[in-house]
């Protein structure tokens, strides 16, 4: 028997008693590989998975096997998590599926949600990309808000966004909501939205500020998703009400504006920080952004084949003693990798560095 509660001043939920499996349970085992059944029947690699597993899941693992459970906890353990949450779950796991927020409901939810915090039940539900999921919610009592919204944009789907949207009470939807317009943006950027979502983004604002275009292309840029920057440097800048950028289709070109020049360079800054090889030679080819800007950030960084590109396809130098003391400074990577870094730039040096371009 389970009786789940919320503990006061927590937003977890609690196991307080139950019965539980002391092996794997039967479907879990059938139609699985070798491979499977070892992980499953091993507490070291069932501890190596779980290391993976946030805390707040322990509903759904208690209910699995005494062996999962006890590598759940370990893990946890393992990554010094706080112990009043060991056994916790989460409200923000019990809604991210519908058979999820099914066992959610049968063990309390329904009379534990006027004691959950609203926002974050909003923004899972979102993030759940499930409408099954937000209509149940809503049967339950729960009032969307634009949290609900935020947590769409991680799907990119223009249809869920606008239904999640109509779902707002009519005083929230009018009000003026320009920041949380502008972290939606940025949301679509992030995960790849290749324009559609972008698009009615757009036209839930009138006035746009100069840097919310500026902002989601930086984020584009950084997560390496080319087609969601293209968007954004064509058509985004007539939708968000920004000035183009000129395109040179790799011909001689005329120099862009400063300020254009100075915003090329940043993009180009967060393509080299995720080492989007892709992205950088885009923005060179297409927008006549300066490759030597990207060198310092590949270094930085430890992008070993960002650098390798700079160097031999777009005749960046290589300043050792400039260059070597950057190696790695801005993300921790294994000796072997560093080192080949090193071994790279120090084949390569140039002495005092030039243009490049």
């Amino acid at each position: 028997m389970w009786r789940i509660a919320l503990r006061s001043g927590s937003p977890y939920w609690w196991r307080y008693r139950g019965s539980v499996q002391s092996e794997p349970p039967r479907q879990c085992a059938l139609g699985t590989t070798f491979e499977a059944l070892e992980v499953l029947c091993s507490a070291e690699l069932l501890t190596r998975v779980m290391a993976y597993v946030v805390p707040g899941d322990w509903l759904y693992m208690a209910t699995v096997s005494r062996l999962v459970q006890a590598a759940y906890t370990t893990a946890l353990v393992q990554g010094q998590t706080r112990l009043h949450y060991m056994c916790g779950t989460h409200p923000y796991m019990a809604v991210s599926t519908p058979s999820r927020l099914g066992i959610a409901i049968s063990c309390g939810l329904k009379e534990a949600l006027p004691q959950c915090n609203k926002d974050t039940l909003n923004y899972a539900a979102g993030l759940s990309g499930s409408l099954a999921v937000l209509q149940r919610l809503r049967e339950l009592g729960l009032q969307m808000t634009f949290r609900a919204v935020y947590g769409a944009a991680h799907c990119c789907d223009v249809s869920l966004l606008h239904t999640v949207y109509r779902h707002l009470a009519l005083a929230e939807r009018n009000a003026d909501n320009g920041i949380i317009w502008h972290l939606i943006g940025q949301e679509l950027a992030l995960h790849g939205d290749a324009g559609l979502a972008l698009t009615w983004v757009s036209q839930r604002r009138k006035n746009w500020r100069t840097g919310s275009l500026r902002s989601f292309r930086e984020f584009a840029a950084n997560e390496g998703h080319l087609a969601t920057l293209q968007f954004l440097m064509g058509h985004g800048r007539i939708l968000f009400g920004h000035a183009a950028y000129p395109s040179t289709g790799g011909t001689a070109h005329a120099a862009p504006h400063a300020q254009e020049r100075s915003e090329l360079t940043a993009l180009v800054e967060e393509a080299a920080w995720g080492g989007h090889v892709h992205v950088v030679q885009w923005l060179i080819e297409e927008h006549g952004a300066t490759p030597s800007s990207a060198v310092d950030t590949a270094v930085r960084r430890c992008h070993l084949r960002l650098l390798a590109h700079l160097v031999k396809q777009r005749g960046c130098r290589c300043d050792a003693q400039r260059l070597l003391p950057l190696a790695g400074a801005d993300r921790v990577v294994n000796s072997p990798q560093l080192e080949r870094l090193r071994a790279y730039i120090a084949a390569r040096d140039t002495g005092s560095p030039g243009d490049g371009d």
